[in-house]
């Protein structure tokens, strides 16, 4: 039978479990609804409401996550426990269901939804009404296991996909990015050292998703990476590390609270976005759009970037201090770029030890490693003129 879903729905989510629960397979086939798979005529056809998830079984079609739950126990279950026959424990189940469809999924929707349109949560009356039902499943959970019943039902796994996804909402954030781009690398990195973890959500700008209207809702400057962290909205590599420590870091350390230490760390993260980033996108980057590199000036300019960079570090471990900091996880997201096309920056000796040893004490350096040799496969294949 074929599954039209998205993993990030919870009504999905509760089909899936059904299934498994049944030992039936699915043939899933992921609708997009960010890029309007669900408008798309062949799709209309199934379901005149172009909703997800929808289940078609044998040229049957049915849709809304609780119907198809239903429908698969009452058509494939060897018994009735998921959905028991007794009128009265089958009305205890459906009004379970109701209540999550109506109430507890419904809050949920009101308060989270209108992240995606405007960046920002509902009310604090949309949010008042997730407490109520919180309430109300509480009360209903009361001197039992079980949300309608002593056993397992429907009921329990509906409402444990629509509370996972409260949980999720919670305790992770959604960064719209490009895994191969330095900037990502750099947040990635600083997520890695303050241990939180994101939904990471893939923005492609060779085809133009950035500007698609669902994200300029989101960054009007329509840029990646974008953090959206519980309604938060904030873009712009070296402004979201600095949030992460400051609002996630268990010390300052990455980016220390002393004036002058804080100051000195922020001229090496402006350095790096107006003159090493800067070198290093005016050179390198022209090899994405045409597969040639930058002028002989843009380079000369690359080079006294790293001339610079090797004065900073003369006689220290650090770019700015003498412990790490978010200045050096930039910076080392973004030399770290010269590996997808073998810029030796060895005349840089101050530059090449700081680089070495960078690698060693940065949390997340092996996926950032990942990721830029991914790049560089891809480089290697599309390059229509080689360094």
């Amino acid at each position: 039978m074929d599954f039209y879903y998205s993993p990030r729905g919870s009504g999905c989510r509760t089909v899936i479990m059904v299934a498994k629960a049944l030992g039936l397979e699915l043939n899933k086939k992921l609708v997009n609804t960010l890029d309007g798979d669900q408008l798309k005529p062949e799709f209309v056809k199934l379901n005149p409401q172009h909703t997800i998830p929808t289940l078609v079984d044998n040229g049957f079609s049915i849709w809304e996550s609780r119907a198809i739950a239903v429908y698969l126990i009452e058509q494939y279950a060897k018994d009735d426990s998921l959905f028991p026959k007794d009128p009265k424990k089958q009305a205890l189940v459906n009004q379970r269901l109701n209540f999550d469809m109506g109430t507890l999924y419904e809050s949920f929707a009101k308060y989270y939804f209108p992240i995606f349109r405007t960046g920002k949560p509902g009310t604090d009356e949309d949010f008042k009404k997730i407490e109520g039902s919180f309430e109300y499943l509480n009360i209903f959970l009361e001197g039992q296991d079980y949300v309608a019943g002593d056993h397992l039902t429907v009921a329990d796994i509906a409402i444990l996909s629509t509370v996972s996804t409260f949980v999720a909402t919670l305790l992770m954030m959604d960064l719209y990015n490009m895994s191969g781009s330095p900037s990502t690398r750099a947040v990635m990195m600083t997520a890695k050292a303050v241990g939180v973890e994101f939904n990471s959500v893939q923005v492609n700008t060779f085809v133009g998703e950035q500007l698609k209207p669902w994200f300029v809702k989101i960054n009007p400057q329509h840029t990646i990476p974008t953090l959206v962290d519980n309604g938060f909205v904030i873009w712009e590599t070296r402004a979201i590390v600095v949030y992460l420590v400051e609002q996630y870091g268990k010390n300052d350390s990455l980016y220390p609270k002393d004036p002058q230490k804080q100051a000195l760390i922020n001229q090496r993260l402006y350095f790096d976005m107006g003159t090493l980033y800067d070198g290093i996108a005016k050179y390198f980057f022209p090899l994405l759009r045409t597969g040639k590199p930058g002028t002989q000036e843009n380079l000369e300019k690359l080079n006294a970037a790293f001339d610079l960079l090797n004065t900073f570090l003369d006689g220290q471990d650090y770019v700015a201090g003498n412990e790490l900091s978010v200045a050096d996880i930039v910076i080392l997201a973004t030399v770290s770029t010269t590996e997808m096309v073998d810029f030796d920056f060895k005349k840089f000796p101050n530059v090449d030890r700081w680089y070495k040893n960078a690698q060693k004490v940065t949390p997340g350096w092996d996926e950032n490693l990942e990721r830029i040799l991914s790049a560089k496969k891809f480089l290697a294949e599309n390059l229509i003129e080689k360094l």
